[in-house]
């Protein structure tokens, strides 16, 4: 199906731009709408939006789930759209936590693992969805407590974009081993299923209704017999609905021997050979994407930007740091030692508190008792 299935109002909708990036020149990517919340906002919708979004998963290499950690909310919509793309699209889908930084520590935490449970009840697998953390913008970070990980998580997430070349062509040849495993599984199912009908033609109805009645027994035959996975047998209600198609189970095809002789050989020696060229294809392309970006995925423009002005911010907060307890230092110093500033040209008066005073004068002055003072004249020394 193309996209003009959907209708004229999702291709008036549907509009592409380009930029001079040199990280588009390997892959290109698709932005769907938002996902809404509401019930009566997703009928307003006049095409089918999880439909559209599985035929673009299902052609893509990668597929990206975006959350804001301000309105971290699984809507309805949200469930149906993924629970849509999910099938044969486990394996390319990531989540993304964008502006994490803007999060005080604690609520970090409490935030990712909101997320991540929301994720596992979603997906109803034991695997964790492979989660992305950070701030995707060029200012920087608001909070730096988790600065390293989301500094990390920047790069895995490049270097992932990166090399979609090389994934790419490793998930068609999966693609294509499962394929090829489908078929095999389908012939063999066929083939149990012709042998099982009767000769007599009074009997066939009967026994094609019970066939379709108990078909996770059929699959558990053909299992065995054949050594089959029970991973690889198709879904039992979608293969129950399309084996319903056939009147007359007399008319499938026999089980051919040879057939998935060459279906295995296919899985065991073409299929290798294939992956070893591929691989070496894709040394070939990190090769040339390396000698053609400017900078690697770990020096990347924006990265080293951002670390620039970290860098600064750290040295002058270092060095205000460093001003303030030098500062403090003086005075501690001064303190203990008795210095009295005098000038702003670094001269200095020691002078050692009289040991003795007067009585003080109608004046109010004090007067210093010079007898007992002998020897304690006042001093300078010049620090500079």
């Amino acid at each position: 199906a193309s996209l003009s299935s959907f209708g004229s109002t999702f291709l008036n909708h549907f509009n592409g731009s380009a930029c001079s990036s040199p990280l588009l020149r390997n892959f290109t990517i698709v932005d769907t709408p938002g996902v809404l919340s509401g019930e009566k906002q997703r009928l307003n919708r006049s095409y089918d939006f999880a439909a559209a979004a599985k035929w673009f998963a299902d052609r893509s290499d990668l597929i990206l789930l975006l959350f804001d950690a301000h309105k971290l909310d699984v809507s309805d919509e949200f469930k149906q759209v993924v629970e849509t793309i999910r099938t044969h699209n486990d394996d390319k889908i990531r989540c993304v936590l964008n502006k994490a930084d803007s999060l005080a520590r604690e609520e970090f935490v409490r935030v990712y693992g909101s997320l991540m449970w929301s994720m596992g009840k979603l997906f109803k697998t034991p695997e964790v969805v492979r989660v992305y953390t950070g701030s995707y913008w060029d200012e920087p970070l608001k909070n730096s407590d988790f600065e390293d990980m989301f500094q990390g998580d920047e790069w895995l997430l490049m270097e992932e974009l990166m090399t979609l070349s090389s994934v790419s062509a490793e998930r068609r040849v999966n693609d294509m081993v499962k394929r090829i495993r489908l078929v095999k599984v389908h012939l063999c199912i066929l083939g149990y299923i012709r042998e099982q009908v009767p000769w007599l033609s009074l009997t066939r109805r009967r026994a094609r209704q019970t066939l379709l009645n108990n078909l996770d027994q059929v699959f558990d035959t053909v299992c065995k017999r054949h050594d089959l996975a029970a991973g690889d047998m198709p879904e039992i209600n979608e293969f129950r609905k399309a084996l319903g198609a056939f009147p007359d189970f007399s008319e499938l095809p026999p089980l051919d021997i040879a057939a998935i002789n060459q279906l295995d050989e296919l899985i065991d020696v073409d299929v290798p050979n294939i992956m070893k060229r591929s691989q070496s294809r894709a040394q070939q392309q990190r090769a040339r994407n390396k000698s053609s970006m400017p900078h690697s995925v770990s020096e990347s423009e924006f990265s080293k930007e951002r670390g620039t002005e970290k860098h600064q911010q750290r040295w002058y907060k270092r060095v205000t740091i460093a001003t303030i307890v030098i500062f403090v230092l003086i005075c501690v110093s001064a303190y203990f030692l008795d210095f009295h500033y005098d000038n702003v040209f670094g001269l200095w008066e020691f002078s050692s508190m009289p040991e003795k005073y007067d009585e003080v004068d109608d004046g109010g002055d004090l007067r210093v008792d010079k007898t007992l003072n002998t020897g304690r004249q006042k001093k300078r020394s010049k620090f500079f």
